[in-house]
């Protein structure tokens, strides 16, 4: 049987807990890269090394409808209101003169920076999506 990897969990207890649910319904899966995570630590993912749930191909669907995950088809596509463009993405504010006249504030004021969290934005005509 060709076995598929499902999901890259970012710890080891997130993975068990996606196996238990798998295997409640039936679906026979197994963790691969378990014992790496115990030697090398993987905050939030970073590295994409974590433990893998991996299940045979043939369960794949019912393994993502169990878990509640969406195919690519499913998932709500965001489209530019003002050019009409699928291609979204996000970014923080690519305005470098503004971002300069921040840092040269914060510095001669001795305010720190914030950090600012990405928008969405398309990256056709660079209008900011909310």
């Amino acid at each position: 049987m060709k076995t598929i990897t499902l999901r890259t969990c970012e710890n080891i207890q997130e993975a068990y807990i996606l196996k238990g649910k798998l295997e409640n319904e039936g679906v026979k899966s197994f963790i691969k890269n378990e014992n790496f995570s115990y030697i090398k630590p993987n905050p939030n993912n970073v590295y994409a090394y974590g433990p893998q749930l991996v299940i045979n191909e043939k369960d794949f669907k019912r393994a993502k409808e169990i878990l509640g995950e969406k195919s690519q088809e499913e998932r709500e596509v965001k489209v530019c209101p003002r050019c009409g463009s699928t291609n979204i993405g996000l970014g923080k504010n690519r305005n470098i003169v503004l971002r300069f006249i921040l840092v040269l504030l914060s510095i001669l004021i001795l305010i720190p920076i914030r950090r600012r969290t990405p928008k969405v934005y398309c990256r056709e005509c660079k209008t900011e999506i909310s």
